[in-house]
């Protein structure tokens, strides 16, 4: 409530001057992105971009702070939400590779929350839609891991439910996946023998044996996590440096405006 007061209070004495206008809008953007409240200073930017939309700097930090609110969010495990905020970054700037990182984490995360909740054709389903937009990335052979995790856990689940025919197709797709998963070959076999029984007496496989493995997913996603918010920070770093120099500018501007004035001044007191 007190930001929009102040930001009303500065309306009025703009008067209609669009250029004061946006530098209100955007300065206060940037004072509330310093006191922590993103979602505020994404409210002032935009207005800014609505009002000039050729603004580069204004441009730069909504996408900025856009990322931000998503690092934000995934860091506190809203892995949901904080995928839209990153596909806002990426409608803006296409090339954000730091938005597409983060947006690959948070669908990676919701994968593994859904292995761990033993839903694991559901965790098939979200590796495989986010394996494509990994390629070239870091988490591209976790994300590749974790979908053979969760392919095995579900082929598991289907042999264990009385589908050897499912089981098998999905042990051998792991195979072309990943010809030296051991558990997938004994798997095979396993299938092609309750196949051959006809359902009689068909050999039981161990507790889902991928649990560790689930914690080095998890492992791996914490490290991501860090890593990106590395780059929030090295972001948030330079716009600050420049929005410094932008407002030294401004500062050296008015100095050299006010010494030109004395100096006719004096020029015309002279004559």
């Amino acid at each position: 409530e007190e930001s929009i007061r102040i930001i009303k209070d500065c309306f009025q004495k703009v008067e209609g001057n669009q250029d004061a206008l946006n530098k209100v809008l955007y300065n206060m953007g940037a004072s509330l992105t310093g006191a922590g409240q993103l979602r505020e200073a994404k409210d002032c930017y935009e207005q800014v971009v609505d009002l000039d939309p050729d603004s580069e700097e204004a441009n730069q930090a909504l996408v900025t702070t856009l990322y931000n609110i998503g690092v934000e969010l995934l860091n506190n495990g809203d892995c949901e939400e904080s995928c839209d905020w990153f596909e806002q970054v990426i409608e803006r700037d296409p090339d954000h590779k730091d938005a597409y990182e983060g947006l690959v984490i948070a669908q990676y995360n919701q994968g593994v929350e859904l292995l761990n909740q033993g839903q694991a054709h559901e965790a098939v389903e979200r590796f495989q839609m986010i394996l494509e937009n990994s390629e070239g990335g870091d988490l591209h052979g976790s994300i590749m891991d974790a979908l053979v995790t969760a392919k095995y856990n579900f082929a598991v689940t289907a042999l264990n439910d009385g589908s050897p025919f499912e089981a098998l197709d999905i042990f051998q797709e792991i195979i072309e996946i990943k010809p030296d998963h051991a558990e997938s070959v004994e798997g095979i076999e396993m299938a092609k023998l309750n196949i051959e029984a006809e359902g009689k007496e068909r050999p039981r496989t161990g507790s889902n044996k991928p649990e560790g493995l689930n914690q080095s997913l998890a492992d791996r996603a914490e490290l991501q996590m860090k890593r990106i918010a590395v780059k929030a920070e090295a972001i948030n770093n330079a716009q600050a440096e420049a929005e410094r120099k932008h407002d030294s500018a401004m500062v050296d501007g008015e100095v050299a405006a006010e010494e030109g004035e004395e100096q006719t001044g004096e020029t015309e007191a002279e004559k």
